[in-house]
């Protein structure tokens, strides 16, 4: 069957949602009044048990899709969706350092990292920072232009379909 990334997780969302609802109609079903018509917690189980199998092979279907899927990404190189995915977490975190470093938060000493330092002692040595803002500026934007490859990778591959095999019914 032909899917995409978007297919596979919009359906993934589709039956998580349907779980969340079966989860809570189970809990309601613990107890009835004796005019009221619930389903029993076997037909309950029972739906639910589908859903969460339906879930599982929709996952492994995913894995089988990130690891199938790759494009050659600017600045980092070819890769698969899987690590595509893996990549951006980390890559995120360091442009933030960063731009941290390249920008600190107003009222904060960047020379001590310890607040407005007013009073000096010559008996004291202090560190002197290891990059200029400027410096730390270029890397943040080379980071972020490595982040921004990765990002529009990320949505050109989940969007190609490929052929899966997988059954057409996990979609209904």
């Amino acid at each position: 069957m032909k899917v995409t990334g978007y297919m596979l997780r919009e359906e993934i969302r589709k039956t998580n949602l349907q779980i969340s609802m079966l989860e809570a109609e189970f809990q309601e079903s613990k107890s009835a009044f004796r005019d009221e018509k619930k389903r029993t917690l076997e037909e309950i189980s029972a739906s639910l048990m589908k859903a969460e199998r339906k879930v599982c092979f929709l996952q492994e279907a995913t894995q089988k899709y990130n690891l199938s899927v790759n494009a050659e990404v600017p600045k980092v190189g070819k890769l698969t969706l899987a690590q595509t995915i893996k990549l951006i977490g980390p890559i995120s975190r360091l442009e933030k350092k960063w731009r941290d470093l390249a920008a600190p938060n107003k009222g904060v000493n960047r020379y001590y990292e310890a607040g407005n330092v007013t009073v000096r002692d010559k008996e004291k040595e202090y560190a002197n920072p290891t990059f200029t803002r400027e410096q730390a500026g270029v890397q943040a934007r080379e980071t972020g232009v490595q982040l921004a490859s990765l990002r529009s990778a990320l949505g050109m591959m989940n969007a190609k379909e490929i052929d899966l095999d997988i059954h057409p019914s996990l979609f209904e």
